[in-house]
């Protein structure tokens, strides 16, 4: 039961970091509708490449984007070796600090995500007038199912730490 565990881990957070990746680095983070007339044209940003004459919101967004990138980067790392001592040695006890860093990468990943959605959430729809409409556009919608599968990896890696690792 605990090798389906590891692996249901693993499964866990490759898809949120597939996820968390295409959409930082997608161009869909603010679509930007204008109708006149009758007619549609919508275009969007995203939040790659990271420009600095943007407002210090979007900046900070990005940031905290790129920061959950990087600590994706790490925790997939980290997974691995995880993986790897225990179909050597099993579950040790030493084995716990590990995993509770995997659940540490997970809180602050979720944190990320969530801080830096609430802040283009908020703040885009200052821009919204009567010929145009600012909304959140799929690249950051893929980042919250990302946080939202996060959150089984945090509860996972909390689980196996507590009750597997002896």
């Amino acid at each position: 039961m605990a090798d389906q565990k590891i692996s249901i881990l693993g499964v866990t957070i490759a898809i949120s970091f597939i996820l968390n990746g295409v959409g930082v680095f997608t161009p869909a983070w603010i679509v930007d509708t204008a109708s006149v007339r009758g007619y549609s044209i919508s275009a969007s940003i995203g939040i790659v490449p990271y420009y600095t004459e943007n407002p210090g919101w979007f900046q900070a967004a990005s940031i905290l984007m790129f920061t959950s990138f990087a600590l994706f980067i790490i925790m997939a790392l980290n997974f691995l070796i995880i993986f790897h001592r225990v179909h050597q040695s099993g579950y040790s006890c030493g084995m716990r600090k590990r995993f509770h860093s995997l659940a540490l990468a997970a809180v602050f990943i979720i944190g990320n995500t969530i801080t830096a959605v609430i802040l283009i959430g908020v703040n885009e729809t200052t821009f919204n007038d009567g010929l145009q409409k600012f909304t959140l556009g799929y690249s950051a919608w893929l980042c919250v199912a990302s946080a939202a599968i996060s959150v089984g990896t945090l509860g996972l890696s909390l689980h196996i730490a507590t009750k597997d690792c002896h």
